[in-house]
């Protein structure tokens, strides 16, 4: 798994800078995040109906609709009355949600493995932010304003990065010392070195969408299958991908219409930006059901089925 991750990196390497920049570059960030990213959220109906009824079922209960709109309508309400506060919100959730996902069939310690998921999730978005606090700051600072605190950023960016770093790497050998095993740290060390290197070599939208749609929805993706086939061991990859599909035209069309009315008001704001406000909306009520999700007892969370799944 690791082989084609160093592929890839080598490969960016080589691509001149000018060509990680373009147009065509930024356009393939996007149909990454589209066609890979997307989907791999598009199955919530499915997981609800697991966490409800222990059955992989393609019915959408109106419980489910009623929730997940409502926890999006809440927050975009957020958004509009404290964008600062929204985007914190969505920054550490989706650090944990990140760090989770990453490290779920990481060998447990009794105590302390949430703390290690969050602290995962951090290092990498610390990394990814303020490795290109620039690009950052000409995105978000129309939407929450306060440029003074990302012109500090900016000139503190060695000193955060070491801290997460450091508190990274202090949690992670803890944890591995208690759950007595340091194999799966080596590993996950080199792939977060791979992950680093391709964050700074990338621009932040290029270097964001090939890590959530080749790490993060890939391996979203095989824990989903894993977990589903515990209870359904005949569920293929096509399968999923047919459950997947009527939400992710769904919310295709969602970030359409924002991006519609964006460009009908001539909103003063980065189209960019815009569908990070509406990627964000389909994330938050995601992230909350993933979590659930992933506290199912072990009964039905077979820790076997990760290998069918690859």
């Amino acid at each position: 798994m690791l082989r084609w991750k160093l592929l890839l990196l080598g490969s960016v390497w080589l691509i001149p800078s000018s060509w990680l920049s373009s147009t065509v570059a930024m356009a393939v960030a996007g149909i990454l995040v589209l066609l890979v990213g997307i989907p791999h959220g598009a199955t919530d109906h499915v997981i609800f109906n697991v966490l409800k009824q222990r059955h992989v079922k393609q019915s959408v209960p109106i419980t489910f609709l009623l929730g997940y709109l409502g926890i999006m309508l809440v927050y975009l309400l957020l958004w509009w009355w404290q964008p600062g506060l929204s985007l914190i919100i969505f920054l550490v959730i989706s650090a944990y949600h990140f760090g989770e996902t990453q490290l779920i069939r990481s060998p447990k310690a009794e105590v302390g493995n949430q703390y290690l998921y969050l602290s995962w999730g951090l290092f990498l978005l610390a990394a990814l932010l303020l490795f290109h606090i620039d690009e950052v700051a000409t995105l978000l600072v129309p939407l929450v304003g306060v440029p003074a605190f990302f012109d500090w950023l900016a000139q503190h960016t060695v000193t955060l990065l070491a801290f997460a770093g450091a508190n990274l790497v202090i949690t992670w050998s803890w944890q591995a010392w208690r759950a007595g095993d340091f194999q799966f740290l080596g590993w996950q060390a080199l792939e977060i070195v791979v992950l680093l290197l391709l964050l700074w070599r990338t621009p932040v939208l290029v270097g964001f969408a090939l890590f959530f749609a080749l790490w993060h929805s890939r391996d979203a993706t095989l824990e989903q299958l894993a977990r589903f086939r515990a209870l359904q061991p005949l569920i293929t990859l096509q399968q999923w991908v047919k459950m997947a599909l009527p939400y992710t035209l769904m919310s295709l069309v969602g970030i359409a219409t924002l991006i519609g009315i964006w460009q009908v008001y001539q909103v003063a704001i980065s189209p960019v930006t815009v569908f990070f406000v509406g990627v964000s909306l389909l994330t938050m009520p995601h992230i909350l059901l993933i979590y659930r999700f992933y506290q199912l007892p072990s009964s039905v969370t077979d820790p076997n089925s990760m290998a069918a799944a690859q």
